[in-house]
């Protein structure tokens, strides 16, 4: 629920505009858990910054290159801010601490990957911040930020693990019913614990008739 309250905050005021907050906050449950997870953001917020954007879904295409085929990646942002020359992402976490760099996190390839070309139309650096918003997480990883070399290099990685996952014969599903059933993929994964039903339309054949 964090994510989407953070959203409805930013969009329609400032996290540092506490009655604001507050109002938010109650009309969603005001549990004291939420209302803490807010004010921790709000101490790292870049209040002034201009906002790209909150929850995006972006993605960026490749074509074929010798090595690899065409491929499309996909990334998901909590909020992109742009300040000081920086076009800095966020990523709310309110889980454990499982990384202590965010450049070590292959899920942060990929939104790195993502946001860099946006970046460069845009002439700004790219960083990359995971916040982590429960009160028991002292410190946040440290965030990544990102030069054209380390850009380039990122891409490189990225295309060597596609590669790897082309080159894979067979996969296994993980067979547990609390992943599976959030799974996109469910409908066509022969391991999946929680099947489910493809929904893409069916072109049904003409069926003639006696003239």
């Amino acid at each position: 629920m964090v994510h989407a309250v953070l959203r409805f905050i930013h969009d329609h005021g400032s996290c540092s505009d506490l009655e604001h907050v507050n109002e938010v906050i109650n009309a969603h449950g005001g549990s004291a858990r939420l209302r803490d997870e807010v004010l921790r953001h709000a101490e790292r917020c870049p209040v002034t910054a201009e906002s790209f954007g909150h929850e995006l879904a972006l993605a960026r295409y490749s074509p074929a290159q010798p090595a690899t085929h065409a491929f499309l990646a996909t990334a998901q942002l909590d909020a992109v801010w742009i300040h000081d020359g920086i076009l800095d992402a966020r990523d709310y976490k309110t889980g454990s601490r499982r990384t202590l760099r965010v450049a070590d996190d292959p899920r942060a390839w990929v939104q790195a990957w993502v946001l860099g070309s946006i970046a460069q139309q845009k002439g700004l650096r790219l960083q990359l911040r995971y916040e982590h918003l429960a009160a028991e997480i002292d410190e946040d990883p440290e965030f990544w930020e990102l030069d054209e070399e380390e850009l380039n290099a990122t891409e490189d990685r990225l295309r060597y693990e596609i590669i790897k996952i082309r080159e894979t014969d067979s996969w296994a599903g993980v067979n547990e019913p609390t992943a599976c059933q959030f799974c996109r993929y469910r409908s066509i994964c022969p391991d999946s614990a929680a099947p489910g039903e493809a929904t893409w339309l069916e072109i049904q054949p003409a069926t003639s008739s006696a003239q």
